[in-house]
């Protein structure tokens, strides 16, 4: 029975290396086909299409525009400048219709003061507005004449009421522009016609250590603005902005 047993097993242990060895064997080919057909594989150029970057267009940078070396300008300050001058020589020296007495008065307003005006003509009661204006602003009977700060001017309206706005604003802008106070005002020519008028004043620079300081008109307005021509009487009435 030993030797039976023996004989049993060394027949198991010779088929199963027989079979071992078969299957190897058999397992060669296989092997081979693979390694061919990755060599095969690996020799031959891929079946997708590369990526091959487009070239880009040439970018045309233009050279630096060569600019001139300018001349240093020297810095001036406004009071170095020689400034225009009108020519004030063929002017009238003297008011030519002085104002001895007062053709206006000044009516009370809210937050504002109205300047009521008169003359036996049109023009006397408009010369009456711009001499009350500056009246308000300080005492006009205290502002002399110097021969340098006579002012001629020319304004223009649309209608009576606009070119009446128009000569107040004129003087009004020479004394914030200029500190040009008027003691007297000659209109010189007077068109009714296309609303045109040509005037003269005469006054002097305003000194706080000459002349009284009253309250300061900031704009002309057409507010409640009137105008009332008689045969006997002309009266005008402006609110003035202070």
């Amino acid at each position: 029975s030993t030797q039976s047993t023996w004989g049993h097993l060394l027949s198991v242990y010779f088929f199963s290396f027989y079979y071992t060895m078969s299957m190897a064997h058999d397992a060669l080919p296989q092997r081979e086909k693979r390694k061919r057909n990755h060599e095969d594989t690996s020799n031959t150029e891929p079946s997708f299409t590369p990526y091959v970057e487009k070239a880009q267009p040439k970018t045309i940078t233009p050279e630096p525009t060569k600019f001139e070396r300018q001349p240093e300008v020297k810095e001036q300050r406004y009071d170095e400048f020689d400034e225009e001058k009108e020519d004030n020589s063929n002017l009238p020296k003297e008011p030519i219709t002085p104002h001895p007495e007062k053709n206006y008065e000044f009516l009370d307003h809210t937050a504002d003061v109205q300047v009521h005006s008169w003359g036996k003509t049109l023009e006397e009661a408009f010369e009456g507005q711009v001499l009350g204006m500056f009246d308000y602003m300080t005492d006009r009977l205290k502002v002399d004449i110097d021969p340098e700060c006579t002012i001629a001017c020319e304004v223009s309206g649309h209608d009576i009421e606009s070119l009446l706005f128009a000569f107040m604003d004129e003087f009004l802008y020479h004394f914030s522009a200029e500190y040009i106070a008027m003691r007297e005002v000659n209109i010189t020519h007077f068109d009714r016609d296309n609303f045109k008028i040509k005037a003269i004043g005469w006054g002097e620079k305003f000194d706080l250590a000459k002349h009284p300081q009253g309250t300061e008109v900031k704009a002309i307005t057409y507010s409640n603005m009137q105008i009332w021509e008689k045969e006997e009487k002309t009266e005008v009435y402006v609110i003035i902005d202070i």
